[in-house]
This record gives structure tokens, sequence and C-alpha cells, in this order.
């Protein structure tokens, strides 16, 4: 049977298992094969600064057909790597002819955010996973605007030496955002209006402020990592009156303690977790603090009073090998 009788699921499949440089070798024998392979040849596509693919960029700004192959795009450069100009042109060309992307990841310069400045007909419905290096900038927020299904969201996760007030997003922007990455100041313009119930904060401090207006978003906040130049207790007592249906908390204090923490610090700690129903997690400083379930008649855990260290062997401590914080 001549090959363009095939069905298209069997060539497809036939080419799945097929290794890279035979892909390759099998996209220039014929037309067929050329568009078999390139739905798989470009699929997933990964670039950092000792990769051989960076021309693969020009590639995709030219040819908008193989464009509309990629779903996941990564592109990591080193920030002090020096970059022409036009390359970032042309990597502003490729994203916006990637229509079907489902993931992209872009750590680059960060003052090189205007790559996100596209053709206001360029949208990107199925893209749900969005990573990058730039600040929320208006260009950021411009790019947002076309992808409404995202729903993991990092942004501002690299320092640059001025840093500039977040854009303002609609707040018709990302509906469906479950996830948020980023600084502190950036998830106060994000999370507000949106069902976030995972925050992960790589910068800024986090304030009892922070908390009130992170507490904003429209679903319960399950999951939070942050730092804080608090004290820990009273931001507890903050946690637990605006955020009560967290399970996993994760604190880093550079608060400066006149005295080492003593057994009464422990016990008011204990004390302030108790007042978290739900949580199921907590880790201060890189102190794990165990717990164990009331009696079957009552809920909520009764949190140990030492550091993870001492605890006792029949504590319930909650195995965090599955649980993801972004630091």
């Amino acid at each position: 049977m001549p090959l363009q009788y095939l069905p298209a699921e069997l060539l497809d499949n036939i080419c799945h298992h097929a290794p890279l440089p035979d892909l390759v070798a099998l996209s220039r024998t014929s037309s067929l094969f050329y568009t078999v392979t390139h739905r798989l040849l470009y699929r997933y596509i990964s670039i950092d600064s000792t990769s051989t693919s960076l021309a693969v960029v020009l590639t995709l700004a030219k040819k908008p057909h193989v464009a509309r192959h990629v779903r996941t795009f990564a592109i990591r450069l080193d920030p002090y790597t020096t970059v022409l100009r036009s390359y970032y042109r042309r990597l502003r060309e490729a994203l916006s002819n990637m229509s079907e992307l489902t993931s992209l990841d872009i750590s680059v310069d960060p003052t090189a955010s205007w790559v996100l400045r596209m053709r206001s007909n360029v949208k990107f419905p199925r893209l749900q996973h969005f990573a990058s290096s730039f600040p929320l900038d208006s260009h950021v927020a411009h790019f947002l605007c076309k992808a409404e299904a995202i729903r993991q969201l990092e942004v501002d996760s690299f320092p640059i030496s001025d840093p500039i007030a977040p854009s303002s997003l609609p707040i018709t922007a990302i509906p469906h955002l479950s996830c948020f990455i980023g600084s502190s100041q950036a998830a106060q313009a994000v999370i507000p209006g949106r069902p976030v119930e995972e925050i992960h904060l790589n910068s800024g401090d986090m304030t009892e402020d922070v908390v009130r207006g992170l507490a904003k978003s429209t679903t319960s906040v399950l999951l939070l990592g942050a730092s804080t130049s608090s004290l820990p207790l009273p931001l507890l007592g903050t946690l637990a009156e605006f955020m009560p249906q967290l399970k996993y908390l994760r604190m880093m204090t550079t608060y400066n303690f006149l005295d080492a923490p003593d057994a009464t610090f422990y016990q008011s700690t204990a004390n302030a977790l108790a007042s978290l129903p739900n949580l199921h997690s907590f880790e201060l400083s890189g102190m794990h603090w165990g717990s164990s379930r009331k009696e079957l008649a009552d809920e909520g855990r009764v949190w140990q009073s030492q550091p993870l260290e001492a605890t006792p062997p029949t504590l319930d401590v909650l195995d965090l090998s599955d649980v993801y914080f972004a630091y």
C-alpha cells in the first residue's frame, strides 16, 4: 500500500517511536513525512545559552506553519549575556506565530519584556503555564490579556536594579489563574479577584497588609510560601483570620530575635498554629513542625511545641515529598 494511503494516526505513531536523528532524516524523504515529522520535531523546544538550537527561533519566526506545531517552548539565556536586539525581534515574531502553545517559559534579559508586545489579533487560547524573568510591566500585562486559559503564572523572578511598580491587570484577564509565583508586589496586583489557591512569594516582604491583599483571592488559599521580616506570631494570627483554609504553610523570617527561641516561643507558635484548623504542614525558617490528629470526634490538629528534631516518634508528621514549594 502506498504511504500516502496510510492513516495519519499510523504515520504519527511510527514517527513517535523514531529517534531524533531518524526524524530529521525522515523529514527529508518526502512532503508527506515532512509534515508528520515536523509536528514532532517542533512540539517541545528548549533553548539555552549553550544550546545549538538558538537558530530555531529564526525558523519559527519565518515559518508560521511550523511554529503552530509548538506546544511547549522554553528559552533560558543568561541575563548578563549580550544578545543582539535583532535576535529578540525574531523571538517576538516566533512567539506571535506559536498560537497553539500550552506552556511558555522565558528567562532572558528582564529589560527585554517588549518581546511580549504583539499584534492585537494574536491570541494564545491554549496557554496554561507561563513563566518569565520579566517584571509585571505593561508588556507582560498586555500579553496576559491574550492568554485567558493561564492557570500557572510566574513573573518578576529575576531581581532588577531599578524595580518598577507592577502594572494593573483588567479584572477579565487570566480568569482561571490558580497558582502564582513571584514577588509580593506583583502578587498584590494579580491575585485579588482571581481564584488563586497556591501562592509562592520568591521575593519581597510578607506583611500583615500583604496577607490581607492576597486573601482577596476569590477562592480559599490552600498553600502559601513566603519570607517575612516580621515576628512570626502576629503574622500567624493574621493568616488564621484571613486564610483559615490554609493546608500548607512555609515561612522564612529574617526577624532579628534578641534571644534564642525558648519553650515559651515554641508553645506560643504551637497555639497559633492550632487556630488554623485545616493546616497539615508548617515550616518556619527550615524547621518543620509536626502535628498529631485530635480525637475522632474533634477537628483540627495538635501541634508540637518543639522543633521537629525533637519530635516524639508517635507524632503524625506529614510527608512533604509531594508538596511543591518554589524557592
